[in-house]
């Protein structure tokens, strides 16, 4: 079980940087709910904002989280009426995970660029089967913001 939960963690501490590169493995899900279960101490099946108090004073993983991670799930919390079930907290991880794996690729593909313009964008993403024309030609692009637009629109593909 420790293993599941440092390979939570990690993929946390790596999703909260711009450079990491996410890798998905099977074990996600288990990992992601062996770390809910950590903040959930009394298995109620959602997390509070009592419950994030308690992790960030007693737990030996609290040291782990910068302000700026303890502000994010605290705010996460806030936005689900100050309970925070399993499910929505693991899709909010993967989502994460997956939006640090795209623009992880954007940099890759523009390296040194902190924006890009939208032509670049469809030509690159589209020659690797990705998600086409998504971006108008003659703007530019921050990186994150591409890298939201490519996960959006995947996600609706899925969705149809």
């Amino acid at each position: 079980m420790n293993h599941l939960i440092c390979m939570a963690l990690m993929s946390f501490f790596l999703s909260r940087s711009a450079s990491a590169i996410i890798t998905p493995f099977s074990d996600d899900v288990k990992g992601w709910t062996e770390f809910f279960k950590l903040i959930d101490t009394n298995g109620k099946g959602f997390i509070t904002h009592t419950d994030l108090k308690r992790f960030f004073e007693k737990s030996e993983y609290a040291g782990q989280f910068d302000e700026s991670a303890r502000k994010k799930i605290t705010s996460l919390v806030g936005k689900h009426s100050g309970k925070l079930n399993r499910n929505t907290f693991i899709k909010y991880m993967e989502d994460k995970s997956k939006q640090t794996s795209t623009l992880k690729a954007i940099k890759d593909a523009f390296p040194e660029q902190s924006s890009v313009l939208g032509r670049d964008l469809n030509k690159k993403f589209k020659s690797n089967g990705g998600t086409g024309n998504i971006f108008y030609p003659d703007k530019y692009y921050k990186l994150q913001e591409a890298a939201e637009r490519i996960d959006e629109s995947r996600n609706n593909k899925t969705d149809e």
